[in-house]
């Protein structure tokens, strides 16, 4: 019953909640991102960092092809990965930027849908002590 309600929970999420972050990546800068972070998880040797960076990776690939309709792979910008080859550092402050608001954004929504959450378990507790 509780999961029905955290489910409902998520439809109950007010629009304009929704709608104030709104975040378009450039597509390309997405794909650069990627690459980014694909580059970084594998060179990295602290277990925790290599797993955001991977997180991050498919945050940056969720972006490239939700803007595009297209796959990554076929979509890839040769100049554009070899800019992020050639020049990693370049990408860390915007793609780390990217990665931390969309952080901020995902530990906010999860504060909205836990006080919904539990807002709707006490109204179900309490229809079921008022029976």
């Amino acid at each position: 019953m509780r999961r029905w309600l955290l489910a409902l929970a998520v439809l109950a999420v007010p629009a304009h909640v929704a709608a104030q972050d709104t975040v378009r990546l450039d597509p390309k800068e997405s794909m650069q991102c990627a690459v980014w972070a694909s580059a970084l998880s594998g060179v990295v040797t602290d277990q925790d960092t290599s797993a955001g960076l991977r997180f991050a990776l498919s945050y940056f690939v969720g972006q490239y092809e939700g803007a595009t309709g297209r796959s990554i792979k076929d979509g890839h910008d040769e100049a554009a990965v070899t800019e992020v080859a050639r020049n990693p550092n370049a990408f860390s402050a915007r793609c780390q930027e990217h990665i931390t608001q969309f952080g901020t954004r995902m530990r906010d929504w999860g504060a909205v849908l836990n006080e919904l959450g539990q807002r709707l378990v006490a109204e179900d507790q309490a229809k079921q002590s008022g029976n």
